[in-house]
């Protein structure tokens, strides 16, 4: 299994609404056809969200993973390892909103300490979205660094499948480390400043920061059935919340709470 490569000194950076990249190709042909070409067949995914998602998780020893056939197997793998050997590289490009975002996060004495152990990724997941999927305004698991998406079907028109970058009126508090929708949680109004979309070979990531607000939207008149994308995060190397939330202040802490074991919530959270 031979990595592919990303050239991510070829990206372009935004700011607005949010630290952002594009690059395109991300991959040079040869390896985004074969990438293509060994895509797992609809039927080895499972199907998800009223039949409008489809996902595959690239994880070793899990059942779905398993089925696949050898071939198709080492090409997501490969992508999977392309992205990591990238991760350094793209924080890199982000450094000063990264180290932002994990001050916000934990307080700035953590998260130096966090940090210093450098990036790798989560181990990703292949994507298939139908005509008539939406995805509210959202930011994503506030433990991530950088959302990754690799795209592996066009779209000719927004409507046909795109990615949505929002502003909020004002900064969430985000009261949740997991997956937080700004507008439900606390009534917040989002614009929408910048629509990505979906090209084959397409490579974007942003900063999974407070303020990260994205969303995407098939419409149901799109004549293609399954758009596909390649996710995955970019991570802190030495990151368990269960080792450090009680050196977190209250406030930071608080919205961890989901994601330790039971034993250690409620009297100890409150401490």
């Amino acid at each position: 299994m031979t990595p592919v490569v990303l050239p991510i000194e070829n990206a372009t950076c935004f700011d607005d609404p949010f630290p952002h990249l594009q690059l395109f190709p991300a991959l040079d042909s040869v390896s985004f056809d074969r990438t293509l070409a060994l895509l797992p067949p609809t039927q080895a995914f499972e199907l998800r969200g009223k039949g409008l998602k489809l996902e595959l998780d690239v994880i070793e020893g899990t059942a779905a993973f398993d089925a696949l056939d050898g071939p198709q197997q080492d090409s997501l793998l490969a992508l999977r390892q392309g992205v990591r050997d990238a991760a350094t590289r793209i924080a890199e490009r982000f450094a000063a909103p990264l180290r932002d975002k994990y001050v916000w996060l934990l307080g700035q004495t953590i998260a130096a300490d966090v940090l210093e152990a450098g990036w790798t990724t989560t181990d990703g997941r292949v994507m298939g979205r139908a005509p008539g999927y939406q995805l509210q305004p959202h930011t994503d698991s506030a433990h991530y660094g950088v959302t990754c998406l690799f795209y592996l079907s066009d779209a000719f028109t927004p409507d046909d499948g795109a990615l949505g970058l929002y502003r909020p009126a004002r900064m969430p508090e985000v009261r949740d480390a997991s997956t937080y929708y700004p507008q439900k949680s606390e009534g917040i109004e989002v614009s929408l400043v910048k629509t990505i979309p979906v090209r084959r070979n397409l490579f974007v990531a942003f900063v999974s920061g407070p303020s990260s607000i994205h969303g995407f939207e098939r419409r149901s008149n799109s004549s293609i059935e399954w758009r596909f994308a390649y996710q995955c995060h970019i991570v802190p190397q030495r990151f368990d919340i269960r080792e450090i939330v009680f050196q977190l202040s209250e406030t930071h802490r608080s919205r961890w709470a989901r994601y330790l074991p039971e034993a250690l919530r409620d009297d100890k959270l409150s401490m």
